[in-house]
């Protein structure tokens, strides 16, 4: 301390002491441990494991594009696409899945996905034919 304050009144020498409790380890993995136990007892939680060869195989033939990714941190008033993805499908005419693809796709449309979305699109317009005839007709 400097010697221009020391003979005032109330000031005090001491260092500064800051007292905190001991912690102890005991104490803190007894809660975790009644957490977790909280947690398994949940009936809300679905508990289902995934297979890591089943993933693999699932998603073998998808590949990542990041070209057009921005991973700048900065912020814009237009909301980028953090990533995409394509996935190959296997060339099989029996499914329900159909995609929707955006107009500015890089990927050229292969003869399967042409005929999925012109079938689908033919299916589409027997829909609405058939409900302008019902609502013709009542």
């Amino acid at each position: 301390m400097s010697s221009k304050y020391s003979t005032l009144p109330d000031i005090d020498d001491q260092p500064d002491v800051y007292e905190t409790p001991d912690s102890t380890d005991n104490v803190t993995n007894v809660s975790y441990e009644n957490q977790s136990s909280d947690e398994d007892d949940n009936e809300n939680v679905v508990k289902s494991r995934v297979s890591v060869k089943d993933a693999a195989n699932k998603f073998k033939g998808s590949i990542v594009d990041s070209t057009d990714t921005d991973f700048s941190d900065r912020l814009t008033r237009r909301k980028k696409a953090m990533y995409r993805t394509y996935v190959k499908r296997p060339p099989a005419m029996e499914t329900n899945e159909y995609e929707i693809l955006p107009k500015n796709l890089s990927l050229d449309e292969t003869p399967l996905q042409k005929l999925r979305r012109l079938m689908y699109e033919v299916q589409e317009l027997n829909d609405e034919m058939e409900k302008a005839k019902v609502s013709i007709i009542s």
